[in-house]
């Protein structure tokens, strides 16, 4: 009896969920700052140092002022600024406030599910609130949430969230005289909640189906509505609030990146992967597609939902459940209708961090609840069967948590090593900007990802890296040229026009960063100055040849290579080549589409190789026409820096679409002042307009842009036309059939060797891209766009 009172006790359980967790994620106190806590950590220095005025723009307006988003989260802002006063830029101290509040919300999870069970028997109740915060807190969905600074923005949230409801439901069963103190406490926690995320919209409406369905008695709306009246009238006065400080009752990622979202939410949300990865959470660069964890949580799933057969089989499953899990993952889902969606390294898994809470608690509230029904009865069997029900379930929810909290502690571990990784490029690109220089320093390759986690977000954030709080004094960047998005973008994409133009420059260096070594390592790349190697199709000598994985067979049918049978991987390889990544930007491929599955664009590809026998093959895409005419399509290959982080490219590789038969006339290497304008601003004396380390042009507000768009001479004749991006729009986040939607305005010209355009003055506080591209009488696009360049308005 002694034991069974130890085994009950809910400080055992609180202490054993700490060790836990402690257990799983104390390696994360030894990481260092990525993505966005360099610019956010940079923020909160400036207020300690004396600017309150930034503090108070919080509490009044958008949080850190920053144009791309739209959100009020004063809270989180102040949690950060703490940390800061505390540890300077320390970042064992910020991880250790993310632990502390991860172990807090696992902990509140623990007591609203023992608060909501208090009318079942004691070990009901613990064994379904034990396994619920277990289960919960070994997920490796809260890697990203943890081991990233500014991750803390769902876990406090969460925090506070709970917090709110676990003093409702005391203040609902509480007498009079202790109520209105609970509701106070109540409603302070919901807006530290919303002022930390809006994640937390959903607790008022949760607190009335609770003060509903577990009320005394249930299903008394009116006293119910009393009861929630506080916490309801808390979210009329938080829009309002919202409203006067934004300008807009809703909120989220606006301009270009909130238009990016928007593209493809629909896609996210029909995509059955995302759903997958919620219950097999198995980042693929760690584990791939069959993996015997994957295996073990199969068995463990079919094990489980037989035990909930069973209790369905009894009709016995816990009415008040069935009512509230639905609304209370629906209310964790709605806020995030456009950020739905977790990548293949689980990516994007903290926007999920509080649909975990209710999938978490499902399977153990429905294994665990009493059984009632035809199962009330006592007899003989009955007695035999309860015990090995409760017995089988709890060996299946323990073996469920085992298993994620070891692919959890393996996963964040990838977490902690790009910490680390991005402490020892800091290191290095602090003490390559503190050198005398006599020239430019271009670094390509900055760290970007590791499995899922985000590292070195931009060039802004490089920037930053390099200044002040995280140095004594703000190093010199000018001389370190760096090709990172501005803000948000495909980190692969570069302007190679730029890159080019500043290889050109005599005493300029190129640097590219090494993940394997840990080293910035330097490379030369030499034009050959010759002509371009000739791209001899297979029906004629090796060392072309067709790479086929299937079935795909090839026919010589009037000089054109006929390939029918495709499947995925099967292509053209093109060898023994030895081509300078300064010679070529494009292949170009002449093809006719003979069959398709459907009249949707399908996808070519093209990859290369360097000398490396284990280098991966880079890979380059683009969209043609499934219709049956010749079409020409050109394949970027430098547009992916990778492209330059070799002296020599010594293969080549064009993956045709599968499912299709095609007839391919020809392929050749461009040179891109063969098919692409060249872009360049001007002064108002016509002069070069001086360009940033960074990448971009800044300009004043009101100030036109002088651009000048020289074409290749096989361009020269019909229209140019001009595309500038909305605000903080960048083509290369759009798919090549959503590019439009990224355009604002459009400007035409008739084509002549040089073209001049006056670009019209653009909105404050913004970045924008533009680009050029020929097309003929009929609009139909000549040649292919050019890079495009990036202008910011201050």
């Amino acid at each position: 009896m002694r034991f069974k009172t130890l085994a009950l006790n809910p400080y055992l359980h609180l202490a054993l969920l700490t060790l836990v967790v402690l257990i799983t994620f104390n390696r994360t106190l030894g990481s260092y700052f990525i993505a966005d806590d360099f610019g956010e950590v940079a923020y909160v220095s400036r207020i300690a140092g004396g600017d309150l005025g930034l503090l108070w723009s919080n509490f009044s307006g958008n949080y850190m002022q920053i144009p791309s988003m739209s959100v009020w989260r004063p809270w989180l802002l102040i949690s950060l600024l703490c940390d800061f006063i505390a540890w300077g830029t320390n970042p064992f101290g910020y991880y250790l406030t993310n632990i502390v509040f991860y172990i807090g919300t696992c902990l509140a999870l623990y007591l609203f599910i023992r608060a909501l069970t208090s009318n079942w028997c004691q070990s009901r109740s613990a064994l379904a609130a034990f396994t619920s915060a277990l289960i919960f807190g070994l997920s490796p969905l809260h890697c990203e949430a943890t081991t990233f600074v500014v991750g803390r923005v769902d876990i406090i949230c969460a925090f506070f969230y709970l917090v709110c409801l676990n003093l409702f439901i005391l203040g609902m069963r509480a007498d009079h005289k202790h109520r209105k103190k609970l509701t106070i406490l109540s409603v302070v926690s919901f807006w530290l909640a919303m002022w930390t995320k809006e994640m937390a919209i959903g607790a008022p409406f949760l607190a009335l189906a609770i003060a509903l369905i577990w009320g005394q008695p249930a299903l008394q709306f009116k006293k119910s509505l009393r009861l929630s009246a506080p916490l309801l009238i808390s979210v009329v006065v938080y829009f309002i609030l919202r409203y006067v400080a934004l300008g807009t009752f809703l909120g989220g990622y606006t301009q270009g990146i909130g238009d990016a979202q928007a593209a493809s939410a629909l896609t996210h949300w029909l995509d059955p992967d995302n759903t997958r990865r919620l219950f097999f959470p198995l980042a693929y660069s760690l584990y791939g597609s069959h993996h015997i964890f994957h295996t073990a949580l199969t068995i463990i799933y079919v094990m489980l939902f037989a035990l909930l057969l069973l209790r369905m089989a009894s009709l016995s499953l816990p009415w008040r459940w069935l009512l509230f899990l639905p609304l209370w993952l629906a209310t964790t889902l709605a806020p995030i209708y456009k950020l739905w969606g977790i990548g293949f390294e689980l990516e994007g898994a903290r926007f999920v961090f509080f649909a975990t809470m209710p999938l978490a608690s499902a399977l153990p509230l429905f294994l665990f609840a009493p059984h009632g029904g035809k199962a009330a009865a006592k007899g003989p069997s009955e007695r035999l069967f309860r015990p090995a029900f409760a017995a089988l379930s709890l060996i299946g929810l323990l073996s469920l948590a085992l298993v994620l909290g070891k692919i959890t502690s393996r996963h964040n571990l990838e977490w902690v090593h790009a910490g680390k990784e991005v402490r020892e490029f800091a290191q290095q690109a602090r003490a390559l900007a503190g050198r005398d220089h006599t020239g430019d320093t271009i670094i390509l390759g900055i760290p970007k990802r590791r499995g899922g986690a985000e590292m070195i977000l931009n060039g802004t954030t490089f920037k930053i890296m390099l200044g002040r709080p995280f140095m004594a004094n703000s190093l010199p960047i000018d001389h370190l040229l760096t090709f990172d998005p501005i803000i948000f973008g495909n980190s692969n994409y570069i302007n190679s026009q730029r890159l080019r133009d500043s290889l050109a420059r005599p005493g300029t260096n190129l640097l590219v960063w090494s993940s394997e070594d840990r080293l910035l390592k330097g490379l030369i790349l030499t034009a050959h100055h010759g002509s371009l190697p000739q791209l001899l199709l297979p029906t004629t000598t090796p060392p072309c040849f067709l790479h086929t994985t299937g079935h795909a067979l090839i026919a010589d049918v009037q000089g054109r290579a006929a390939v029918s049978n495709i499947t995925a991987g099967d292509g053209i390889y093109f060898g023994n080549l030895n081509l300078s990544p300064m010679d070529a930007d494009f292949v170009e491929v002449t093809l006719t589409c003979l069959e398709a599955p459907s009249d949707r664009p399908i996808t070519l590809a093209c990859a290369w190789k360097d000398d490396d026998p284990e280098g991966q093959y880079r890979v380059t895409k683009a969209f043609l026409s499934a219709k049956p005419a010749e079409q020409k399509v050109y394949l970027r290959l430098s547009e992916n820096f990778r492209w330059y982080t070799q002296e020599a490219i010594r293969s080549l590789f064009l993956e045709l679409p599968p499912k299709t038969t095609v007839s391919v006339s020809g392929v050749k290497l461009l040179p891109a002042g063969e098919i692409c304008p060249h872009l360049s601003l001007l002064q108002s004396d016509k002069s070069a307009r001086p360009i940033t380390s960074l990448g971009f042009y800044p300009l004043k507000s009101g100030e036109a842009v002088g651009l000048h768009v020289v074409l290749p001479a096989s361009l020269q004749n019909g229209q140019v036309l001009l595309e500038i991006s909305k605000p903080n729009a960048f083509f290369e986040n759009f798919g090549e059939g959503e590019q439009v939607q990224a355009i604002e305005t459009t400007l035409k010209k008739d084509a002549a060797a040089t073209v001049d355009f006056t670009v019209p003055a653009l909105a404050k506080g913004a970045n924008y891209q533009i680009r050029a591209r020929s097309i003929d009488g009929a609009g139909k696009p000549l040649g292919a766009a050019s890079d495009p360049v990036v202008v910011r308005i201050d």
